[in-house]
C-alpha cells in the first residue's frame, strides 16, 4: 500500500500479481528527492511526501499497524481524508485469473 502526496496516487497492492515489484518501483515517489529508502520495511513510513505500509507478515505482529502492504481499498479509504481519496489516482495490478488460480493451488 502506497500513497504518494507528491505525485497524487494511491497504489493498492494485491496478492500474487507482481505487487511487490510494482511497490518497489513506485516507493521512491513516497519519499523526498534523494532520501535513503530502506531495503526492508518493518515500520510504517508516513510524512508530507507519502505513506508506505509495513511490508511484513501482519499475522505475526503483536499490534496491527495502521498501514500495511496488503490493505484493501476499503480499509485505505476509511483511513484517509475523503478529498485525497476522491482526487488521487488509484491503481493496482491484476493477474490473469487462470494463472492466479494455478498459483493459489
Amino acid at each position: 500500500m502506497l500513497i504518494s502526496h507528491k505525485n497524487k496516487f494511491i497504489f493498492i497492492k494485491s496478492s500474487k500479481s507482481a505487487g511487490t515489484s510494482l511497490e518497489l518501483f513506485f516507493e521512491p515517489c513516497c519519499f523526498a528527492d534523494g532520501a535513503k529508502i530502506p531495503a526492508k520495511r518493518k515500520s510504517v513510513h508516513e510524512d508530507e511526501y507519502g505513506i508506505v505500509g509495513v511490508r511484513a507478515r501482519i499475522s505475526q505482529m503483536e499490534v496491527k499497524p495502521k498501514w500495511y502492504n496488503h490493505q484493501n481499498a476499503t480499509q485505505v479509504k476509511a483511513q484517509i481524508d475523503p478529498e485525497i481519496w476522491s482526487t488521487y489516482t488509484k491503481f493496482s495490478s491484476v493477474r490473469n485469473p487462470y494463472s492466479r488460480a494455478v498459483s493459489q493451488f
